[in-house]
């Protein structure tokens, strides 16, 4: 997904709603599980609306939380971290 794309989600995740969230991840130069990219790709299906998944490569963290003026990090997949920002909408 194009940064610029990415940028357009957080602000408006269908193109005229609410803000999104994006979840970036980055296993070219992160040591990522085996499953990781599939577990956050199941998580991201539970919200199809406002929540999408690309993988960015140029960021110096394996998972970024991002939404608009907002960016939590992560060292591993954590379920209720993410389920936590992206409740906070």
């Amino acid at each position: 997904m194009d940064i610029r794309i990415q940028k357009h989600m957080l602000e408006h995740a269908d193109g005229s709603g609410p803000p999104g969230v994006v979840i970036n991840y980055n296993c070219q130069d992160f040591s990522c599980e085996a499953d990781l990219i599939d577990k956050l790709a199941e998580f991201v299906k539970e919200y199809p609306a406002y929540v999408y998944l690309a993988p960015f490569s140029m960021m110096s963290a394996k998972i970024v939380l991002t939404r608009l003026g907002e960016m939590e990090i992560l060292d591993e997949f954590d379920e209720d971290k993410i389920r936590s920002f992206i409740k906070k909408r």
